[in-house]
């Protein structure tokens, strides 16, 4: 027959072993938003998908971009970069969403032969070279023209559809 003192002992290690579990959690699976960071305060970044979804046969619209502001989001990441992102907790369904920051990857972003910037530098560049008031933007294209050394940059307002070209200097 087993003791009250095995079955204490028992209790007590298996009590140490689930205090000492680490509480890291691993984010798997499909992210909940992959886009470029289009705007960034101090307490959040502005992420919107480049490839719309179509809810326009329930009504919705027909070219509809994801766009969230996540919290939580390192002091590194900086305006104009792609990123995957796996939220933490609840999602305020606003638009944009509003989300925490679970997991974040910054996806890599090359450089052309010949250009001095990135294409998350040119993003960057265009973004902050002009004033979009409350404008949610949206990356069309991105690219680099060797002969002229300057960036062209596509953006369209998540709202009108409007679109925005703009020219960046490479250096």
């Amino acid at each position: 027959m087993v003791s009250k003192k095995m079955i204490f002992i028992g209790f007590l290690t298996l009590l140490i072993l689930t205090g000492c579990n680490s509480m890291t959690t691993v984010f798997r699976g499909t992210p909940n938003i992959t886009g470029y960071v289009m705007d960034k305060n101090d307490e959040a970044i502005l992420v919107v998908s480049t490839e719309p979804e179509d809810f326009s046969q329930s009504g919705g619209n027909e070219r509809f971009f994801d766009a969230v502001w996540a919290s939580n989001a390192p002091d590194n990441v900086a305006i104009g970069e792609e990123v995957s992102i796996w939220f933490e907790g609840g999602v305020n369904q606003s638009y944009p969403a509003q989300a925490a920051i679970g997991e974040l990857n910054t996806l890599s972003s090359p450089t052309p032969g010949g250009a001095d910037l990135s294409e998350a530098e040119a993003l960057n560049k265009a973004l902050t070279q002009e004033e979009f008031e409350d404008d949610i933007l949206t990356l069309q294209s991105i690219s680099y023209d060797n002969d002229e050394d300057e960036w062209t940059v596509v953006l369209e307002d998540t709202n009108s559809y409007e679109e925005h070209t703009l020219q960046v200097e490479d250096n």
